[in-house]
């Protein structure tokens, strides 16, 4: 989405018989005038992530569910390819900042890679465990890492600021409106928070008789 006139959405056709394919269509919708045009035909492929100032989108492709020859692709709204990416990405985020666009966890799950609007790939941040996911705070000042063994808190300068080592899953993050603080849920199960300031994050709730009683969404509410 870019302002309030365009809409980027993807329409899916599943294969029963294939476990797990997909094949995508990523088209364009301007709202004020209605007009609709396809950025990428129906393939194989999964949008990573857009960004909505300079209009491009980070798009994975592969021409068949069992090609393992994936490519990541830069377009822009209109389907013009701006840049072809190197080493096949993973989990990406819009990173906005003058130097990288993107920031992408690469398929070998240990790096988490800074791409620029050319294509260029850079190793941001490096680290030891199986990265899961990355996420980054509304303000874009802090990266949030979830890998195997817990959760990492980054600068935007990719400098490590806080790190806590935990077998559980995190589930789903929500940060102070100031960001001086997050809350995050683990094995939907327990509610922490964990202040910029401390080293290790504080167990708010914890679900009585271990059950599950925490969804994917944290939302502040007025």
């Amino acid at each position: 989405m870019n302002n309030e006139k365009d809409l980027i959405y993807v329409t899916k056709r599943y294969y029963q018989c294939i476990s797990g394919s997909t094949e995508v269509a990523i088209s364009h919708l301007d709202l004020a005038t209605g007009k609709k045009n396809t950025i990428w035909p129906e393939t194989f492929i999964s949008v990573l992530a857009i960004d909505p100032n300079k209009r491009v989108i980070l798009v994975s492709v592969s021409k068949d569910i069992s090609d393992d020859n994936i490519i990541s692709y830069i377009v822009d709204y209109s389907g013009k390819v701006i840049a072809i990416t190197g080493q096949p990405l993973s989990s990406c985020i819009y990173f906005g900042d003058t130097t990288y666009l993107f920031l992408c966890t690469s398929k070998q799950e240990k790096t988490i890679m800074g791409i620029s609007l050319e294509g260029k790939q850079e190793i941001f941040i490096s680290q030891p465990n199986k990265l899961l996911d990355l996420d980054i705070s509304p303000k874009r000042n802090w990266i949030i890492i979830k890998h195997s063994s817990g959760i990492n808190l980054y600068s935007q300068d990719g400098n490590l600021v806080q790190e806590w080592s935990h077998d559980g899953k995190v589930t789903v993050f929500l940060w102070n409106p100031d960001e001086s603080g997050l809350y995050f849920i683990l094995d939907e199960t327990q509610l922490y928070y964990w202040p910029m300031s401390d080293s290790n994050p504080s167990l708010i709730y914890n679900c009585p008789s271990s059950m599950i009683c925490f969804g994917r969404i944290l939302l502040w509410v007025e």
